[in-house]
Formats: structure tokens, C-alpha cells, sequence
């Protein structure tokens, strides 16, 4: 009895023992089951971390590289342009119509300016501003700039010189006026020879603009020409001076030949012109209101100006280009200062930018306060192959 009762007990004990053991073996394995998905998930993180600081670095020397590439002018992509070596063209008005070319000349016409931009173009020539050339230091001079353009291009200024479309020039194969068509876009309005008037491209506003568009890089950051304003016969084609608004008992010289104007009317029409050429990005300069020479006494070029201020730019707004009429400077190539009293009074009215007709390649000035630029009258196709060439 005693001793089945013993057997019976050590069975018990041994049974709870197994169960003891195969509990700890349970959680023995949980234990390992735990650490392995906890050693699995560390993985699984440690790889996501890594990727994404792949990542990052990676990003990193790319931006660092592309500003390295915007701020280097001689990176690829990028050339520079010294403002001393940059060419000013300046045109006439183009000729419509070759065969009404009065006998004896020889002048630019429309068909020949298109080819003279497709030419600039093919040798790598961009336009760009006039107020490029020049910037202000710390001090507030004015100190020569270089100009980072794009790879292999060559920069140039482009100007107009007396865009009035004066009367000598009517009914002569020549545009008439600047205007905008229907959709708001500059156009020319021109006189055939049967006197029937049509728009289009005959000048050089309109044929730049109708260029640009088809070669958009020919632009450099939107720049467009220099138009130069006299305004004895009025600005654009619009008779705004206030002596056509006279008869011709009251002094109006044209009066006879030509009428007289509503010269309000005729201002308020050229200001919405005016607006549309400087939404453009077109500039304009100041041509001398009556076409008189700049080498003239002081009380002269005073005269001239005032009128140029009080007619011109109450229409077309402040500038701080003056375009030298005549081929005439301030009476010498040397730098300008307040001893000149003609650049002293100049300056006083705002102008900064002073261009004139010169024979060499290149030629730009800048002292504290002023830029002094050489340019190149072109007047014919001879004369535009004869410069290049």
C-alpha cells in the first residue's frame, strides 16, 4: 500500500516536472521567436535609414552641383560677354518698297534688315540691353559689367534713330505709322503705291518682333532695341507735336502740304502704341526734338531739350538714353566731366546713356556716372557688309 502510494506520488511529481519543463520550453521559444522578429525589424529599419541617406546625399551633391554650374561663368552652357567689346547697330527707317526708292539712293529696305538679322543670327550674334553694359558698385558709380550669356553667343545693341514716320517720308514707300491690330499686336499700317492701306511687318519694330518670335534665343532675358524720338512731326507716325495743330498763318509749316492735326487726339491714340512697345521690352531715347546738332552752343542744345521734355517724353515717360543727332558728341571723344557744360546740363534732365555714330569696331565708356557707347549707323545693306565683313 505504502509503497504504491509512493509510486504514485513520484508519478505525480514527475508528471508536474514534465509540465515545468515543456512550460520553460515554451517560453524558451517565445523568447527566441521575440528576439528574431526584434533582430529582423531592426534590419528592416537599419536598411530604410540607409536608402534614404542615400537619397538625401545624393540630392544634395546634385543641387550643389547645378549651383555650382549657375555660378560659374565659365561653366558649360555659359559664356562671357565683356560689355567693352559690345557692337551698337543703329537703322533708319526701313524702306517698304524698293522700286519707290527715290532716284539716286541707295536706302536700307525691309527685305534686306530680315536678312541682316538671319545673318547676326547665324554668326552667334544676341541682343541685349543697354543698361546691361553697366552696373552700380557699393558706392553708387556706375562700373562696366560682364555679361554671362549663353554658350558661343556674341552680344549687341540694336537702335532706330527718328522713328517719327515724318512727312518727307509719305507716299514714299515708306510705313506710315506704328499701330495694333485686333488682337493688340504691333503692326505697321502702310500706303501701297495705288494708295489702298495694308498692315504688316515694314519696319524695324515689327519685322525684330516677327524675328524673335521664330528664334526666341536671339533675345537675351526678353531685351528689345532703342527707339530714338525727334518730335517736330510728331512720334510713331502720330502728329503730336503742338505746332500741327496750328494753321499755317500761326506758324504751322505743314500746314498747307498737310493739314492740321488733332494733336490730343493723336496723343492719347500714341500712348496706348507707347505702352504696347514697352510691355515689349522696347526702350526709348531721346533723338533731339528738332534733329539739331549736340556740338552746338549750350543755349541751343537747352532749347532742344526743353522741347524734347515738355512733347516727347510727356508722352513717352522718362529716359536716360540720348542718341547723338547729326553724328555729333559734346565736343570731344574725351571723358565727360562737370566742366562740360553741356554734359553737366544733360545729366541734370536724367541722362546716364550716351551713344554716337563711330567708326571704330568697338567703343564704350564708363565713367561714375555716365556710359559713352560707340555705334554704327547702318543705312544700307553695303554698309552693314562692309562693318561685318
Amino acid at each position: 500500500m505504502s509503497e504504491k502510494k509512493l509510486s504514485e506520488a513520484e508519478r505525480r511529481r514527475r508528471q508536474k516536472a514534465r509540465k515545468e519543463r515543456e512550460r520553460r520550453r515554451r517560453e524558451m521559444l517565445r523568447r527566441r521567436r521575440r528576439k528574431v522578429l526584434l533582430l529582423r525589424a531592426a534590419l528592416v529599419l537599419a536598411c530604410v535609414l540607409a536608402a534614404v541617406l542615400i537619397a538625401v546625399g545624393i540630392a544634395d551633391a546634385r543641387r550643389k552641383e547645378g549651383d555650382s554650374a549657375q555660378t560659374s561663368g565659365q561653366t558649360q552652357g555659359q559664356t562671357q560677354g565683356a560689355a567693352s567689346q559690345v557692337r551698337h547697330l543703329s537703322f533708319p527707317t526701313l524702306l517698304a518698297d524698293a522700286d519707290r526708292a527715290p532716284e539716286g539712293t541707295n536706302p536700307l529696305t525691309v527685305e534686306e534688315f530680315n536678312r541682316i538679322l538671319e545673318d547676326l543670327y547665324q554668326r552667334g550674334y544676341i541682343l541685349v540691353d543697354i543698361h546691361d553694359l553697366a552696373g552700380e558698385n557699393e558706392e553708387g558709380n556706375l562700373v562696366m559689367q560682364n555679361l554671362e550669356l549663353p554658350e558661343g553667343k556674341i552680344p549687341f545693341v540694336l537702335s532706330q534713330r527718328d522713328v517719327s514716320y515724318s512727312f518727307d517720308k509719305a507716299d514714299s514707300g515708306y510705313a506710315s505709322r506704328l499701330i495694333l491690330d485686333s488682337e493688340g499686336k504691333l503692326t505697321n499700317e502702310y500706303v501701297q503705291a495705288d494708295g489702298t492701306t495694308v498692315t504688316g511687318d515694314y519696319d524695324v519694330v515689327t519685322c525684330l518682333e516677327t524675328f524673335i518670335a521664330a528664334h526666341p534665343d536671339f533675345s537675351w532675358n526678353g531685351a528689345r532695341g532703342i527707339l530714338g524720338l525727334t518730335g517736330y512731326n510728331g512720334i510713331l507716325g502720330y502728329r503730336t507735336s503742338p505746332e500741327l495743330a496750328l494753321d499755317a498763318a500761326e506758324g504751322n509749316t505743314y500746314a498747307d502740304a498737310y493739314g492740321t492735326f488733332d494733336t490730343a487726339e493723336e496723343t492719347e491714340a500714341c500712348k496706348t502704341v507707347v505702352q504696347a512697345l514697352k510691355d515689349a521690352g522696347w526702350s526709348f531715347a531721346s533723338y533731339g526734338y528738332n534733329y539739331v546738332s549736340y556740338g552746338s552752343e549750350l543755349s541751343m542744345v537747352q532749347a532742344d531739350a526743353e522741347q524734347w521734355e515738355a512733347n516727347v517724353e510727356s508722352i513717352v515717360g522718362e529716359t536716360d538714353i540720348l542718341i547723338f543727332p547729326w553724328q555729333t558728341d559734346l565736343g570731344s571723344w574725351s571723358s565727360y566731366g562737370t566742366e562740360n557744360e553741356k554734359y553737366t546740363y544733360l545729366r541734370g534732365l536724367g541722362f546716364r546713356y550716351f551713344c554716337v555714330e563711330n567708326q571704330n569696331p568697338y567703343f564704350v565708356q564708363v565713367g561714375e556716372d555716365y556710359v559713352h557707347q560707340g555705334i554704327h549707323e547702318i543705312d544700307s545693306y553695303q554698309e552693314y557688309t562692309e562693318l561685318m565683313d
